[in-house]
């Protein structure tokens, strides 16, 4: 009980020093804005030894872009991952949350935690030096939240980033992109007849006109805002 009171303080201090607003509760300390679609968490996984452990978990909704968003999932928890190396040499691993709907491509990633396995295994002792570590680790954060934006031609508040299931999307010109990715780098690709629309496409594959089985294990989109092309296998 004692653990968990100074850990509720602490984090209560970090969170009025820093100036960002969390979750608080028991054994759990939750950190996240409208900013950027992550959450920042620490949990206290040993009362005695008053050890926290830290992980992010990354999930954009349709609030952030429309259609199927594996590719903003991918994207920004790589970048993430990539960006708490370069600040603070902390190494991590990946860990793909399946739909819990179920019954879904393999392809998709619904969401994604991110764990700083390395140099301390993500586990940090409610000290002096660990507070640190969490004061620094959610300052580099919020750094990283207000570059996302602008790292690629993104305007967030703009709820209008163009992709697959929109009307008018050049889908013949993304399917031969991705069968090129795909034969650049040795995987397999069924190239097909296309039609010209996604809307006609999914209209022949409902009706039965057109089987596009041999392709399930890649998934690809093009997007205006945010302005990337994405290619995932498995």
């Amino acid at each position: 009980m004692k653990s968990q009171i100074a850990f509720t303080k602490m984090f209560q201090t970090i969170s009025d020093q820093l100036e960002i607003e969390g979750v608080i509760r028991n054994t759990r300390a939750s950190f996240s804005d409208s900013s950027a679609p992550l959450i920042v968490h620490f949990d206290l996984i040993d009362a005695e030894t008053r050890s926290v452990f830290v992980y992010f978990y990354v999930r954009t909704t349709s609030w952030d872009l429309p259609g199927e968003r594996t590719d903003a999932n991918e994207l920004i928890s790589v970048l993430l991952a990539a960006f708490l190396q370069v600040e603070f040499g902390l190494s991590c691993s990946l860990i793909d949350i399946p739909h819990p709907a179920g019954d879904m491509p393999e392809t998709e990633i619904y969401a994604r935690y991110i764990v700083p396995e390395q140099p301390q295994n993500a586990t940090y002792i409610l000290n002096d030096e660990g507070v640190e570590h969490f004061k620094r680790i959610l300052s580099i954060t919020q750094y990283f939240k207000l570059l996302l934006p602008h790292l690629f031609d993104w305007s967030p508040e703009e709820r209008n980033g163009e992709m697959v299931t929109v009307p008018g999307y050049d889908w013949v010109k993304a399917s031969r992109w991705a069968g090129y990715i795909a034969n650049t780098i040795g995987e397999p690709w069924i190239d097909f007849d296309w039609p010209d629309t996604f809307e006609e496409l999914l209209e022949l594959v409902e009706s039965g006109k057109l089987e596009i089985d041999g392709n399930e294990g890649v998934q690809f989109v093009f997007r205006e805002n945010p302005d990337w092309k994405h290619y995932r296998s498995i």
